[in-house]
């Protein structure tokens, strides 16, 4: 079995320690498999956990109808033909969904400041 990580982020915001506005970043990714040669391929089916997800027309699947999912799930395709028949799945590979999750922070670290007081503010008046 193998293991990927499908990450699908709908948007995520970026702060610099500037005050500075950099925008909205996106990211996406998508699976892929070999292509069906056969001349009556309609389609495939796309299976996440044992539920049909999605049907698509190509040899990718973008995950679009995964937003709600999170955390490791199996995923299996199928193809079929015109005639309505279906394939047998495809291997399992295990996808770890991150829809919406926002990425953990970094650079985590103690930010001291520190004020020098000059003498003549320190002296009694």
């Amino acid at each position: 079995m193998k293991t990927f990580l499908l990450i699908i982020l709908t948007s995520l915001s970026v702060a610099a320690l500037e005050p500075i506005n950099i925008g909205t970043i996106t990211a996406t990714s998508k699976l892929v498999w070999d292509a069906n040669t056969e001349p009556d391929l309609d389609g495939y089916n796309v299976y996440v956990d044992g539920q049909k997800v999605a049907t698509v027309s190509t040899n990718e699947w973008p995950g679009d109808e995964t937003k709600k999912l999170h955390g490791e799930k199996p995923v299996q395709v199928t193809a079929f033909n015109r005639a309505g028949m279906e394939s047998d799945p495809s291997e399992t590979i295990l996808v770890t969904f991150r829809a919406g999750v926002p990425m953990p922070p970094k650079g985590f670290r103690i930010q001291q400041t520190v004020s020098v007081v000059s003498e003549s503010e320190l002296l009694p008046k």
